[in-house]
């Protein structure tokens, strides 16, 4: 139980925590009320790709690091978390907001006792894990009552898929796929079975089969041609992925739906030898999305060390490190290569016996044991 406080001694706590423009940037002494709302301008501002959601955990982060005890970056870091965790129509991700949003809520709750928008959000994670508790009843009656309809073992994937069990997940789907269900029912559970396939069984054909059965049942489900769509840039059919993207922008244009668009411009170019190109494309890329995106950083590092642009290509390496050191099995090589052509050599030594000490053997060790000498016995 909490004690309800009204709107206006709300706004009375915000003004006193207020000192000027919202615009971070601009502030000297940025007050934590300038960080919250840059954030929630972001947020606000959110249309499906990373870049505001990217731009709003900057400020909430920056947020509870200068100021730990106020409530409200707690509170914009829980919201981003549930965010991220939803999926499909009507259905989260319950283990993220169970270890990521509710945690965060909490801390806020703790922090602020008394503002409402805190409680607000409270209760809205709460009714999310009583949804989730009433769809496991369901599922259970189904069980019982209609233990051979398919929309019975549609639930029960659909749970599973909420709790990250994604083989358990898989196995019921495609059971309820091969008792030949309805049409919208059908759709709803290939692109379940496509999404396991894409995010979590690192089978992106797989994935391609099933969009493609979902636009044929639903030839205008944005959501179905979008996916086949990503589907198609990671089996590098990227004139296909072109032809399926442009197709969902017509029905429902969307910024997610141009990110990708600008990702496969940018595959095009660099297949076709337009290295500069194909740079402009995965830069604007990155803009839009995430500027700490470790994979198009890892293919813009490629790229400008092609071009012999090894300060460019060493900052993205670098970057990747950061936030994915063991993504790329060839990451420390190619950053010392790149130092090493800048003529850093203790910055590329140190990257290099790095490399050696994660994989002793292939190409690149061999090449790091011939051109370092003091690295040629490791």
């Amino acid at each position: 139980m909490y004690v309800k406080i009204s709107q206006q001694f709300f706004i009375l706590i915000c003004t006193l925590l207020v000192c000027g423009s919202s615009e971070v940037g601009a502030m000297t002494s940025p007050a934590p009320m300038d960080y919250y709302q840059a954030g929630v301008n972001h947020l606000n501002a959110y249309q499906g790709t990373d870049y505001e959601i990217n731009q709003a955990s900057h400020y909430f982060i920056e947020l509870v690091d200068h100021f730990p005890d106020f409530p409200l970056g707690y509170l914009g870091l829980s919201q981003i978390s549930i965010i991220q965790a939803y999926r499909f129509d009507k259905y989260h991700q319950m283990e993220q907001i169970r270890h990521e949003a509710m945690p965060l809520a909490v801390k806020a709750l703790e922090l602020g006792p008394l503002l409402p928008e805190i409680h607000l959000h409270y209760d809205l994670i709460q009714d999310l894990f009583a949804k989730h508790r009433h769809n496991q009843e369901i599922a259970q009656k189904y069980l019982e009552l209609l233990p051979d309809e398919s929309e019975t073992f549609f639930i029960l994937g659909e749970y599973l898929l909420a709790q990250d069990d994604y083989v358990k997940s898989q196995e019921f789907l495609e059971a309820a796929l091969e008792m030949k269900p309805e049409t919208d029912l059908q759709a709803k559970i290939l692109k379940r079975l496509a999404h396991i396939s894409l995010k979590h069984a690192d089978n992106p054909q797989q994935a391609v089969d099933y969009y493609q059965q979902v636009v044929n049942l639903t030839p205008h489900d944005c959501a179905g041609i979008e996916g086949l769509g990503q589907a198609y840039i990671r089996t590098g059919e990227y004139t296909l992925a072109m032809e399926v993207l442009k197709k969902a922008y017509q029905i429902a244009p969307r910024q997610m739906i141009e990110y990708f668009i600008m990702v496969t411009k940018g595959h095009i170019s660099e297949q076709s030898g337009q290295i500069k190109k194909a740079i402009i494309y995965f830069e604007k890329a990155l803009d839009m999305s995430n500027h700490e995106a470790s994979q198009l950083s890892y293919l813009l590092g490629n790229l400008y060390f092609k071009l012999k642009d090894y300060a460019k290509a060493f900052q993205k390496f670098k970057k990747v490190i950061e936030l994915r050191p063991f993504e790329y099995s060839d990451i420390y090589y190619l950053a010392g290569r790149s130092a090493y052509s800048m003529g850093d050599n203790l910055s590329a030594q140190d990257y290099f016996k790095k490399h050696l000490q994660i994989n002793n053997s292939g190409m690149e060790s061999e090449w790091i044991r011939t051109h370092i000498p003091d690295l040629s016995h490791k």
